[in-house]
């Protein structure tokens, strides 16, 4: 079985996979907003690097002697230190009072690699390239942890390590593939396990944590009870890891039946009318 692109390949035939129905009918309201603060967090901190300031006594018109108080002098001898170190005096811009006719003065580095950098930052990749990043080694690690695997010593395995205490969880199935021929989808669900006698979908997530994600748990139970007819899903759940904090949310999902046959079903259809066929060009 090969994976192609939005598609799975099984046995020949393409089957759309459960994110892509997702991803083209559903809105992301979260995200949008997500990604406008990673790019200023990115820029900001990049800003905050290439940039330097001095502290310089102003030029003043006619015979006017600039002045400068001791205070000053100190923070001048100091010459170019990054933006976000300190003056000496403590000082982050000049005091406003007779004795003084200082001010801060700004220089980047080399204006070519800022601008270059600081137009990657605009595009968001620093910060949303991290998050992504560690969102996928912590499922890598998560995965090969629950499969037996030595504990791993990444952030956000402290959290996992406890909710599998507190739950005891028996792994039925790891990183599954469900499909369905007659609809044309397939998805991967993270793990199936065992958990006080029930069989829980589950998925891990180290991000937030929205309604679609109820939908696309339920496709997966509901296309597993398609092909494990007699071993119905009895329930959901996403464990949301905190990696910062080591803790863990769990966000369960009992009655998912209404988010399949009300909410992803219908979606599937949508997509289905989507798919370049509706006009007849000439």
């Amino acid at each position: 079985m090969a994976k192609q692109s939005a598609y799975y390949e099984i046995d020949g035939q393409k089957l759309i996979r459960v994110t892509s129905v997702l991803g083209q009918t559903l809105a992301k309201p979260a995200l949008i907003p997500w990604a406008k603060k990673a790019t200023r967090e990115g820029a900001v901190t990049y800003l905050k690097t290439v940039t330097q300031k001095s502290w310089e006594t102003q030029e003043q018109e006619g015979d006017r002697t600039p002045v400068c108080g001791q205070t000053c002098e100190q923070n001048k001898d100091q010459g170019w230190i990054p933006v976000t170190s300190p003056f000496k005096s403590g000082h982050d811009v000049p005091p406003s009072h007779e004795e003084c006719d200082c001010k801060v003065i700004y220089q980047v580095l080399d204006r070519a690699d800022f601008i270059k950098e600081v137009g990657q930052a605009a595009k968001g990749g620093t910060d949303i390239t991290a998050a992504t990043n560690r969102g996928r080694d912590f499922h890598e690690a998560a995965m090969d942890y629950m499969g037996g695997d030595p504990y791993p010593d990444i952030p956000g395995m402290q959290a996992l390590k406890q909710w599998r205490s507190d739950y005891e969880p028996r792994p039925v199935a790891l990183e599954n593939v469900v499909y369905s021929r007659k609809l044309g989808c397939a998805g991967t669900f993270d793990a199936l396990m065992e958990i006080d006698g029930k069989r829980v979908i589950v998925d891990y997530k180290t991000g937030g944590v929205y309604d679609d994600h109820a939908i696309q748990l339920a496709a997966y139970a509901g296309m597993w009870g398609e092909m494990n007819k007699g071993r119905p899903i009895d329930s959901c759940q996403v464990v949301q890891v905190d990696t910062v904090n080591e803790t863990y949310t769990i966000h369960r999902l009992d009655d998912w039946k209404p988010y399949w046959e009300d909410g992803f079903l219908p979606l599937l259809k949508v997509w289905k009318q989507m798919q370049g066929k509706a006009f007849i060009s000439n």
